[in-house]
């Protein structure tokens, strides 16, 4: 019998080659060194020229102007920070010729706070009467394209965000802005700017010649003027008109009375003496009832140009020595422009009215007056 190959029924034992798999080296890319240098040379150039020219415009920059709550600030008129402006601002005008004036001005103060250049409209009406205005005119409103508009809180409230604002934006006021705290620390710059034509100044100064002659005729004022006391004109601003409209009224506007007129004028009576009141007034029926002095040596005359463009109305009332003003912006302008006393009236507006809650009366009136 023949024996079965144990050899050929018995599995063989695998056998397994392990072998290394191969696998190509990984190469480490490493930078020159010398190009990090250029690179960070180059770089370094522009943003070091930025850092210069800061440097330099910030030694070279007039500090700026601090503002306190109250009192009055540094008059900086005469600073120029033209040479730093590089985006602009403006307002957009609304309402009458005082609201013009505290809206140009108050645009100026800003603009020249936060080092941004003044723009107005060429159809604006403050042209025609301040032909020094330094704003620079525009012909439509590309200039104005975007712009960043800001809105005052209140017409007749300083809004201290105005002097930190974004100058490297052009600004778009809206508003009012009426306080004397906008443009106080450039006082000076803005009496310049707010000369009248030389037409109107001749007129006017030729009107108070002619008011002077005939307050010379004056019986009682001859006898004061030849004791040496100089004749003093009070510019008179009367606002009544559209204040007497029953909406102006609900809304708190509210007039001065005769009482009130009675004794500003008797302050200046016994200050000075020898007065002349220069009435300006919207309402001249009611001037002559209720306008009167008790002094010999005072005469009261009405306005020449009651019938004429404001403008000459508001250059009388600041070639006048001394103010006395009702209600109005019309009226204010008139008193700071001339630049003597001032009596204003206090009562206005209506206690806790939709008026009074945005009317702030220290940064309406100057503590000068």
């Amino acid at each position: 019998m023949k024996q079965r190959s144990v050899e050929k029924n018995t599995p063989k034992m695998a056998t397994h080659v392990f072998r290394r798999r191969h696998t190509p080296e990984r190469r480490v890319t490493t930078v020159n060194p010398l190009t990090w240098k250029l690179f960070l040379f180059l770089v370094s150039i522009p943003l070091g020229a930025l850092y210069i020219g800061y440097a330099i415009g910030n030694y070279m920059m007039p500090p700026p102007p601090k503002f306190p709550d109250r009192g009055v600030v540094v008059d900086i008129g005469r600073l120029n920070y033209s040479w730093y402006n590089s985006h602009n601002i403006t307002v957009s005008f609304i309402g009458g010729l005082g609201n013009h004036m505290f809206q140009y001005a108050s645009m100026y103060g800003i603009g020249k706070a936060n080092g941004l250049k003044p723009l107005i409209p060429l159809d604006n009406r403050l042209f025609d009467i301040f032909p020094l205005l330094r704003a620079k005119l525009i012909l439509n409103e590309k200039h104005l394209r975007d712009s960043s508009v800001f809105n005052e809180f209140n017409p007749a409230t300083f809004d201290g965000r105005t002097f930190s604002l974004n100058f490297m934006k052009n600004i778009h006021l809206e508003g009012f802005y009426q306080s004397w705290r906008y443009f106080d620390h450039a006082r000076s710059d803005i009496r310049r700017q707010f000369r009248f034509r030389p037409e109107v100044e001749q007129a006017v100064a030729d009107a108070l010649r002619e008011i002077g002659h005939s307050y010379g005729e004056h019986a009682d004022a001859k006898i004061v003027a030849a004791n040496g006391v100089p004749v003093q004109y009070v510019g008179v601003h009367i606002r009544r008109g559209d204040l007497l409209e029953q909406y102006n009224l609900d809304q708190g506007y509210s007039t001065a009375d005769a009482v009130y007129l009675d004794r500003a004028i008797h302050f200046y009576d016994v200050t000075y003496k020898n007065v002349v009141y220069v009435v300006c007034t919207d309402d001249v029926d009611w001037a002559r009832e209720n306008v009167k002095t008790k002094s010999p040596t005072s005469l009261i005359v009405l306005s020449p140009f009651l019938h004429r463009n404001p403008g000459y109305d508001l250059c009388l009332l600041s070639f006048c020595n001394h103010s006395i003003i009702t209600v109005g912006t019309f009226g204010w302008w008139g008193a700071w422009l001339a630049a003597g006393d001032v009596i204003y009236y206090k009562n206005f507006p209506e206690p806790s009215s939709y008026l009074a809650k945005q009317f702030s009366p220290t940064d309406y009136y100057p503590p000068r007056w």
